[in-house]
């Protein structure tokens, strides 16, 4: 079945986790440099773009009961050849996705009719925020519709050739950007006009990905099953409350702040939250790269391959977890002051490091997701992430009631949150996780405090190397990034790594060396 054949070896992994972070690395940078510009030229711009973001994800709520299991389903079925599963879900999963995006269009309607009395909007933007949110969800939209090609790359394991894609969309999106920016007068709803164009490119290339990888399974009415999107949605149903916690928690901060507080709090929290949400997108995304590989280590009921590669997979995400954390921490208010110098750099970098504080543990945590995912164990995980995210808010504004500080208030929203996240990967995640490939958690404990120890220790060593070499420019702020990154890979090398990573590390260092050699 299928003219590819899936590769689950260490190299096709390598190659996936690079084309990953290559991907988000560009798609910081575009962000990098768009996102002073907005700053600087509209009031609170910042702010209601990442709004209109987070709407984005309470949107998801009601597509991730159909779309969150689409791809484990899918791939079950493919790796049992089971051609006609495959064509039943991808049909189903498709047509629903169709039905959605009206279903969602009266609620978006009804927000848009009355937005001024919902949340704070300056008058001089009301008309720009309406009708960025209608390019927004138009972008979402055709997004949804053709998100079930990119299957195909999660199934056959090809997670490399989607990461690609996503690059080209992302510089794309940053030379039209650029470009619309500065041929007419700075819009905000300019940002969504981007989207929506580069939603139809991603349209294209997942259609062409998916007739690379899969080109014998076609989209047809004929395939269309309710039974199959009936199942879709009884596991991911479980998803869908899971996400309502994780945007409690995570997504619903920047609206919190603009009622709680103000519009411009609001643009500070974003600012503040540009480099934690990426580095929380990214880690989230290298941990799904070993989730094409666990999903057939279950298929085949090889609990022992999950385990060696959940263990793996969590040393690894750890090492790299830590670099960012180290940087902010030592660098994060000279950053602020170089990238928006109208904002209050202090205030911005305090807010940064509330949201990175707890990534050493949580972050790591995410590796575990996909044991949970591949077992389709989700139903005890989503209850649990809704009870953590209720217990979060009260716990939020109960705390707000007796704070007048605005930037207390701040950091109790961005940081209350983060802190139960934390608490929820120690105390169900990894004895869940552990308990569904049936070994005992301590082990995966420990690389919580290898995490931890890497970090303390990479900060000492970067903070003693900034009082000797002061980040006062970018040159040197970039410099310091690469003494950060090499000083926190030594020693995540060290402290982090298991014996195996290391083999295969050193194993790849010298191949390349060899082959550098032998070109010379």
């Amino acid at each position: 079945m299928g003219n590819k054949k899936a590769e689950f070896g260490v190299k096709q992994t390598s190659i996936n986790m690079i084309t990953q972070v290559i991907s988000f690395v560009v798609n910081m940078l575009i962000g990098f440099f768009l996102t002073p510009y907005i700053v600087e030229n509209i009031q609170s711009g910042n702010g209601f773009i990442t709004l209109s973001s987070n709407f984005i994800s309470y949107a998801t709520l009601i597509t991730t009961a159909v779309n969150s299991m689409a791809g484990r389903f899918i791939a079950v079925s493919y790796y049992k050849k089971d051609t006609e599963n495959v064509l039943k879900y991808y049909s189903s999963v498709f047509f629903a996705n169709v039905f959605l995006c009206f279903v969602l269009t009266v609620p978006l309607v009804l927000f848009l009719a009355f937005m001024p009395s919902l949340i704070d909007v300056p008058e001089s933007l009301v008309g720009d925020v309406r009708t960025l949110f209608i390019l927004v969800f138009s972008h979402f939209f055709v997004d949804l519709i053709f998100s079930t090609f990119t299957s195909s790359g999660y199934v056959v394991n090809r997670l490399d050739m989607v990461a690609m894609r996503k690059t080209e969309a992302t510089v794309l999106k940053g030379v039209l950007t650029f470009a619309i920016f500065s041929i007419f007068l700075p819009k905000l709803w300019y940002v969504g006009i981007v989207q929506l164009l580069c939603s139809f490119y991603n349209a294209f290339r997942n259609y062409r990905i998916h007739k690379t990888l899969m080109p014998e399974i076609k989209i047809s009415r004929k395939h269309f099953d309710i039974h199959k999107v009936a199942e879709l949605v009884s596991s991911g149903i479980w998803n869908t409350i899971s996400s309502v916690g994780s945007i409690l928690v995570n997504s619903l901060d920047v609206l919190i702040v603009n009622v709680a507080i103000n519009a411009e709090a609001m643009d500070i929290v974003s600012v503040a939250k540009y480099i934690p949400i990426y580095v929380q997108s990214i880690i989230v995304t290298l941990s799904n790269v070993f989730a094409p590989k666990q999903t057939k280590h279950f298929a085949e009921s090889d609990f022992e391959g999950m385990k060696k590669t959940l263990l793996s997979s969590s040393r690894i995400v750890a090492f790299i977890t830590c670099i960012p954390v180290v940087f902010m921490a030592v660098y994060g208010k000279n950053f602020f002051q170089l990238w928006v110098p109208s904002k209050d750099a202090h205030v911005l970098w305090i807010l940064s490091i509330v949201a990175v504080a707890p990534y050493p543990i949580q972050l790591v945590a995410s590796a575990y997701n996909s044991i949970i995912t591949s077992a389709n164990k989700v139903k005890i995980n989503s209850l649990v992430t809704i009870g953590f995210s209720v217990l979060s808010l009260a716990v939020m504004f109960i705390l707000l009631k007796f704070i007048d500080d605005t930037l207390i208030k701040m950091c109790v929203i961005v940081g209350c949150s983060m802190a139960f996240l934390t608490l929820q990967s120690l105390v169900f995640i990894v004895p869940y996780s552990t308990r569904i490939i049936h070994c005992k958690p301590l082990k995966f404990y420990f690389v919580f405090v290898q995490s931890i120890v890497c970090v303390g220790a990479s900060t000492i060593l970067c903070y003693l190397v900034s009082k000797v070499f002061i980040a006062n420019s970018w040159l040197k702020l970039i410099a310091s990034g690469i003494i950060t990154c090499i000083i926190s890979a030594i020693v995540g090398f060290i402290i982090i790594l298991g014996k195996s990573e290391k083999t295969k590390f050193i194993k790849i260092i010298k191949t390349k060396l060899l082959k550098k050699k032998e070109n010379n």
